[in-house]
């Protein structure tokens, strides 16, 4: 028999990790007493006879993977004696743990169960039985058990079994196999593939990457029985079961470990709809996912009732297999997010005793977990305590992580015991040691400094003990201690002579250079806080920081004294000493203000951080202490003044007698100039961002070996941070947000594994980690960061709102407060802090935070934006970088000139990369724009480095890099040294470009052409020297009663004469309708196309014997939407038939629209045309102009019609001509290129002549993207398309399977060989045959250049004549399509979308049609094969092994082809001797 759905999923789950016991179930059952090993062996051989999916194994006899059960068996119960050895019992359990984790092979004959009786001494033995999964679940290795306690308990009382077992699996298989071809299963489908249209979020991250991928260890938590009968008892007050109490808890503690409200945990599902099936062993279980979404505010008890209400729904469904799920829903490489727990719950009855004994079953582990987790509950006697095992991947937890993630349930549980109707956000899990352990332990950093003093006395006091040591410096400039207080008392004094109010901020406006320094402690001197504005940044952020602050004074150098239209002071004006003056000094308290910073705001503008002296200098002597700096340092400063980190810099030094080295703003700018101006001042000290010193390098630096590097501002990547390691003397990672007074965590690191790791809190700061509901979050589980402690600011400058948001009272300490800083993290062992990223809008660009609302609304004040999502991506080298996706309001709508106004706006670090235009955003299940969606797509456009951007000059490139433009779909010039296929180029817009270039220069390239000068620059060069002009033009025909047809046309109508065949070449396409359709404006969309395209009022008519087409005029076409009102379940059959059926291709019209309701409303909207009318180009052209017309008319408006210069029937004559001229070349080509070829299957059929024809299906499959990006590069290296490199390595593949030396495909060729077809609709593709020699000792590399150059050379005899089509007998055509226009999503107007719905074809017209399908977004796959000669095994092998022989010649392109190995991991064992064809 085939194997039953839940067999096939488990079969190829178990075929991707062939050497693991990912699917071994079983026990030992210890039996106490004495035994008869006779009767238990005699018991046994019954029993495999009693259950025939016991006598089951796993065969390909027939083609198909299939189960074969046997009559009978031979198989006896082996014995192993252990008495007479030392540690029986011990050696007994080792012996059956070991057997336990043996995989089983999937030989024919082989049987997939081993039971084992053991002997310890007389009165102990185990009874060890392990099973393969496909052959049974848990409830039927219960049933199994009973039977053999049952027929040996018979045998030992009456000689022998007087029960019988009337039931057998090949009963569910026939139930199973009506159940897959019945409405029930495609309305099963259809509800998961709803429920599960948009995934979960992942519950957990791995922690390590190993080998075996599914190695796994057991935690186990024994549940006193007292406990489990309060949980029963809880069960019982809410009307629930005590699975339905664990399932609470394991929700609730899963949301708030993980701080997630949308769930999904698997769980098993018994399928067993029939007493007969209660009754039969064999593997009926599956595995479903049940998705919660959690309120906290909800109580426990209605948790568990809307978990036993999400269940009963569920079961409903529940015989849809997990397999099937995956594969509808095209999560092949996200099944995590399906669910990466299980919780399973056996209640079997074990308690069963063999006669005169003790029996006791105990589980076993495989210890080969595929999830991150499976929980196992096992309740095996109502008197005994409870068991929860917890199998745990050793990929997702080490010991100490799953320690502490079983001790959070045990003490939920217990809480949930005492307390079971609080609600679910009152409930924590933490025990008073470990809470006492986060709030104080980790926080122990209190530190005694005299709050009267302040940076300033701090630096006086300094200058009096060293008045003479240099305290600054810049490349013009050099300050002792001594002139800095004097100077910045000076300048003090001119300030207060001002007479702005006590507590009024002072902005200071200048370049970087000592003397900013000065200024800024004068200002702080006169009991004003300082707001840096740094001349570089926008106009328009300056003055609204200045508008908001309402800042009375603004100190500047000369160059800016009257910028941003004020009259400023200058500096050195102030620095004069007038003896006149009175001097006076300003008592500083530590709660005065010390500084206003402004940093990005949600808002649109940058919000002030109110920072007091308190706060100032508990950070300042934090930082002196650690990271530790001394006045021997010289501090090089790097940091604009307006970002916070930049006080470290000015300050640190001078408060304990060293050096700061201010580097001004005209060296930043050159990478080289930093480097040298680090050689020649040698700091012990530099602080500066991750993007800094990747800058740094980038540019050639090699470190410094006595330099303390301080990193912060944003993550540090392990690869930065293993470069500094080596190369500087020591490095730190800082951490701390603008709120809380610049850096409030600090580690050094020593490995650059610690690179996310920030550290401890500095000196009197406290981190609280916590969850959504403020609670503590334990030790290893990710959780928002909250700061507290003397660091904090005093709040948002003018903004008492968002302090109040932000500042928070502390829940743990009366009176204090707290910040939030949306940031993630967690503890580790060390009680530091693992930083997990940002939880909400903002992110850091080279250092600067950045809330991405602050751009987006800057970018939707803009006219022609109508909404905007702005995000941060990284690239490789984890460099963060921002990209904008953007609705656009109208057309005018223009990229360019939207980044220009952004950067009169914004500074630099807050300009997008890139604008990607979008028609919606992507939503979460609680519709809000799903971020992380966006910052995983990819971009259309490839990153470039402008620095090595060649700019078009001249009037041919510059129309030339327009035409690369637009048919790259990119929307920024392109350079002149950039290349075509770098920039997502590939064959199909090849065509394209090459049309537009002929249309543009009337000039003519080859598709080699474009392969061998795939640069702008190249073809500019080619186009200037080669005068090859292209003389095309094509006559329109007189009018006549019927017109010649190509002979690609009269191939097809030739095939067409059978109605099956004819049926084949049916394209059709249907699109579910979102919103209310217009009839009239449809039926007007499409008349006006079919008047626009001739070809689509076409017929085909036979005159004298010759095969002609026949125009019908617009008045005499009878053209109407065909409405049919259907049921749900029968809808999708009703499709089916419309676009299956035989178009009359003489009479009526060969393009058919019809429209389709249900009873739920929904409206699906379909058209069908026939092949000999159209091509897959041409759908493209269709949809566009449809969508053109509907939109226009809806909304009222003229569209703008280009008249055809000619039409279809007015092509074929010029290509006839043009064939006819080159008939004789072109034969002489292929009657050469095919001869002495001899078409045999090129993969053997595996079934026999069948009266049934053109019947087909499709195989659907997903690669990862991760291998395009290998194969793109390939390509590129080689100069070849993917299109060819696909061909190989199909071919490569047959030959290895098959031993085929010459081997003969099938390629499409577009037919349109000038510009102006391109927006035409007909029947213009040419099949063309491919033909490889193929020789084992050529290198891969080598066929893969000669096929390419094969390709080219077919191209230029595209022509072919009737005589040599009607010799091809090709049985596999290979297409790839690169998509650049959406089928999947059209919009017809703002209210209707229509949406791609799959429809299968009925009838195949060859064997094999491999089609790939490939953009930024995908990589697809499909075969269309002929059911009638192919299984789906077949077909799912041949995929399988291709995509393993692309990712060795990946590896290894030059790799010889004798030596590609395209075996699977299963067949690579020698003990194997079987050969898998399925």
């Amino acid at each position: 028999m085939k194997l039953t759905l839940p067999q096939q999923d488990v079969y190829f789950e178990q075929l991707l990790y062939p050497n693991e016991p990912i699917y071994n179930i079983g026990a030992k059952i210890k039996i106490e007493g004495k035994i008869e090993i006779h009767s238990m062996k005699e018991a046994y051989e019954i029993l495999i006879n009693q259950h025939d999916a016991y006598r089951g194994s796993i065969s390909k006899e027939t083609g198909n993977i299939s189960f074969i059960i046997a009559d009978t068996h031979e198989t006896s119960l082996k014995v192993i004696d252990f008495s007479d050895e030392e540690k029986a019992d011990e050696k007994a359990n080792n012996f059956m743990q070991e057997e336990f984790q043996k995989p089983f092979e999937f030989l024919k004959d082989k049987l997939l169960h081993n039971f084992i009786l053991l002997k310890v001494s007389e009165e102990k033995h185990y009874l060890f039985s392990v099973y393969h999964h496909i052959i049974t679940d848990g409830w039927g290795t219960s049933l199994m058990f009973q039977r053999l306690v049952s027929n040996y308990n018979e045998l030992i009382s009456y000689g022998k079994v007087t029960t019988e077992y009337p039931y057998t699996y090949t009963d569910f298989a026939e139930n199973d196999d009506e159940y897959y071809q019945s409405e029930a299963y495609e309305k099963d489908k259809n509800y998961w593939k709803e429920k599960f249209k948009i995934l979960p979020e992942r519950l957990f991250q791995t922690i390590r990457e190993t080998d075996a991928s599914n190695k796994s260890d057991r935690k186990r938590l024994v549940i006193p029985r007292k406990a489990y009968d309060e949980l029963i008892e809880i069960s019982k007050q809410s009307r629930s079961s005590v699975f339905h109490v664990i399932l609470g808890l394991l929700y609730l503690y899963l949301g708030k470990r993980y701080n997630q409200q949308d769930i999904s945990i698997g769980v098993p599902v018994l399928n067993r709809s029939n007493a007969a099936f209660k009754r039969t062993v064999g593997l009926f279980m599956g595995v479903t996912a049940l998705r919660m979404q959690l309120g906290f505010q909800s109580t426990f008890i209605e948790l568990l009732q809307e978990i036993r209400q999400q269940l009963r729904q569920d079961y409903r469904y529940q015989r849809f297999p997990l397999g099937k799920l995956v594969k509808e829903l095209d999560a092949y490489q996200e099944k995590d997010r399906l669910f990466n727990l299980t919780l399973s719950y056996e209640k079997q009855d074990y308690a069963t005793n063999f006669l005169n004994t003790k029996t006791q079953v105990i589980p076993l582990s495989h210890k080969s977990e595929r999830v991150a987790l499976a929980i196992y509950v096992r309740e095996f006697d109502s008197t005994k305590d409870v068991i929860l095992d917890f199998d745990y991947n050793i990929n997702y937890f080490e010991e100490h992580l799953i320690d502490s993630f079983v001790t959070g349930v045990e003490n939920l549980m217990h809480q949930i015991i005492k307390e079971p109707n609080r609600k679910l956000c009152e409930y924590h899990y933490i025990k008073t040691q470990e809470k006492q352990e986060l709030l104080y332990d980790f926080n122990n950093t209190a530190f005694q400094y005299s709050e009267k003093e302040t940076v300033l006395s701090y630096i006086e006091k300094q200058a009096k003990k060293t008045p003479n040591a240099i305290a600054l410096k810049d490349k013009e400039h050099t300050y002792t201690y001594k002139e800095v207080e004097a100077l910045s008392n000076s300048a003090m004094q001119h300030i207060l002579k001002t007479g702005i109010g006590v507590g009024e901020p002072v902005a200071m406006l200048m370049p970087r250079s000592a003397k900013l320094i000065i200024g800024i402690l004068a200002i702080m001197k006169s009991g004003r806080p300082y707001i840096p504005l740094d001349p570089k940044f926008p106009v328009n952020r300056l003055n609204h920081i200045v508008e908001h602050s309402k800042v009375p004074l603004i100190i500047s150098d000369k160059t800016h004294a009257t910028y941003l239209g004020k009259s400023n002071s200058i500096l050195d004006d102030l620095f004069v000493n007038d003896t006149e003056m009175h001097q006076t000094n300003v008592a500083i308290e530590g709660d005065n203000s010390a500084y206003i910073i402004y940093t990005s705001g949600s808002t649109g503008n940058p919000k002030g951080v109110e920072i007091n002296h308190n706060a100032l200098l508990n950070f300042l002597i934090g930082m002196q202490k650690s990271p530790g700096i001394y006045k021997e340092d010289v501090l090089l400063s790097v940091t604009t003044q307006s970002f916070d980190i930049s006080i470290l810099e000015f300050f640190v030094p001078l408060i304990c007698g060293g050096t700061t080295y201010i580097v001004t703003d005209d060296v930043l700018e050159n990478p080289f100039e930093v480097i040298r101006t680090i050689n020649s001042v040698q700091p012990t000290v530099m602080q500066a961002t991750p993007s800094f010193y990747q800058m740094l390098f980038n540019a050639g630096w090699t470190g410094n070996k006595t330099l303390k590097i301080l990193c912060g501002g944003d993550l540090l990547s392990e690869t930065l941070a293993d470069k500094l390691i080596k190369t500087c003397s020591e490095v730190w990672n800082m951490y701390g947000p603008t709120e809380t007074t610049i850096w409030s965590t600090c580690k050094r690191v020593v490995e650059a594994e610690q690179s996310s790791n920030i550290g401890t809190p500095i000196q009197n700061t406290q981190i609280y980690i916590l969850d959504n509901e403020l609670s503590l979050v334990p030790k290893y589980a990710p959780g928002i960061i909250y700061i507290g402690g003397k660091g904090l600011a005093k709040g948002y400058y003018r903004n008492l709102e968002m302090t109040q948001e932000r500042f928070i009272k502390n829940p743990f300490n009366k009176g204090e407060i707290i910040y939030n800083t949306g940031d993630l993290g967690k503890w580790n062992e060390e009680k530091e802090i693992i930083f997990l990223g940002r939880n909400d809008n903002q992110v850091k660009i080279r250092g600067y935070r950045i809330e991405l609302g602050d751009i987006e609304t800057k970018l939707n004040a803009i006219e022609t934006v109508k909404s905007s999502v702005v995000v941060a991506k990284k690239r490789g080298d984890q460099e963060a970088f921002l990209v904008a996706y953007v609705q656009k309001e109208n057309e005018e709508f223009n990229s360019k000139e939207v980044l220009n106004t952004l950067s009169s706006q914004l500074p630099k670090y807050m300009i997008p990369y890139a604008i990607t235009l979008v028609d919606e955003f992507p939503l979460t299940p609680n519709k809000k724009v799903d971020r992380k969606a966006l910052s995983t797509q990819k971009l259309n456009e490839k990153s470039y480095d402008a620095e090595l951007f060649i700019q078009p000059s001249s009037n041919l490139e510059i129309r030339l890099s327009k035409i690369y433009e637009d048919v790259l779909k990119l929307e920024r010039n392109i350079g002149l040294n950039e290349n075509f296929f770098e920039l997502g180029g590939h064959s199909l817009n090849a065509v394209k470009l090459i049309n537009k270039i002929e249309k543009e220069f009337q000039n003519t390239l080859s598709l080699k052409t474009i392969f061998d000068k795939p640069t702008l620059q190249e073809v500019a060069r080619y186009l200037t020297t080669n005068t090859q002009k292209s003389h095309r033009k094509i006559v329109v025909q007189e009018k006549k009663p019927y017109y010649p047809i190509t002979s690609p046309q009269y191939a097809i109508w030739i095939a067409s004469l059978a109605p099956e065949k004819s049926i084949a070449y049916n394209m059709f396409a249907a699109y579910a309708i979102e919103g209310k359709i217009d009839k009239e404006t449809l039926h007007y969309a499409f008349l006006k196309t079919i008047n626009k395209f001739e070809i689509l009022r076409t017929n085909f008519i036979e005159v004298n014997g010759v095969a002609c087409q026949k125009v019908l005029d617009i008045q005499d076409v009878a053209f109407k939407i065909d409405e049919f009102e259907t049921s749900v379940a029968a809808s999708k059959n009703k499709l089916r038939e419309y676009v299956n059926s035989e178009f009359d291709l003489e009479n009526e019209l060969l393009f058919k629209v019809g429209l389709f309701k249900d009873e739920e409303g929904k409206e699906t909207l379909v058209f069908a045309a026939h092949h000999l009318i159209m091509d897959g180009w041409s759908l493209e052209v269709l949809i566009k102009e449809i969508a053109q017309y509907y939109k226009a008319a809806f909304d009222k408006k003229n569209v703008h019609e280009e008249k055809l210069n000619f039409q279809f029937k007015d092509f074929v004559a010029w290509q006839n001509t043009v064939q006819a001229n080159n008939e004789e070349r072109n034969s002489q080509y292929w009657s050469n290129y095919l001869a002495d070829y001899s078409w045999n299957n090129l993969i053997p059929y595996d079934k026999e002549y069948s009266n049934k024809e053109y019947t087909g299906s499709f195989y659907l499959f997903d690669w990862n993207l991760n291998l395009l990006e290998p194969l793109n590069k390939l390509v590129l290296k080689q100069k070849v398309s993917l299109h060819s490199l696909l061909v190989v390595a199909f071919n490569v593949l047959l030959h290895k399977l098959y031993e085929h030396t010459d081997i003969c495909v099938g390629t499409i060729n577009s037919g349109r060989v000038f510009s102006e077809l391109n927006d035409h609709i007909g029947m213009f593709v040419k099949t063309l045959p491919l033909r490889t020699k193929i020789n084992e000792n050529q290198s891969f590399s080598e066929l893969l250049r000669e096929t390419h150059d094969n390709i080219l050379v077919i191209d230029e005899h595209q022509d072919m004549s009737q005589t040599i089509m009607n010799e091809l007998r090709l049985e596999a055509i290979i297409v790839l399509q690169n998509q650049t226009y959406d089928y999947d999503n059209i919009y017809l107007s703002e209210t209707v979308t229509v949406r791609r719905y799959p429809i299968d074809a009925k009838y195949n017209r060859l064997p094999l049609l491999i089609d790939f399908s490939v953009n930024e977004n995908f990589f697809h796959g499909s075969i269309y094969y002929d059911t009638e000669k192919y299984n789906s095994e077949t077909i799912a092998l041949l995929v399988l092994k291709l995509e393993i022989l692309l990712k060795e010649v990946v590896e290894n392109p030059d790799v010889l082809i004798k030596d590609i190995n395209i075996d699977l991991d299963f067949e690579k064992e020698k003990i194997i001797d079987i050969d898998f064809n399925f």
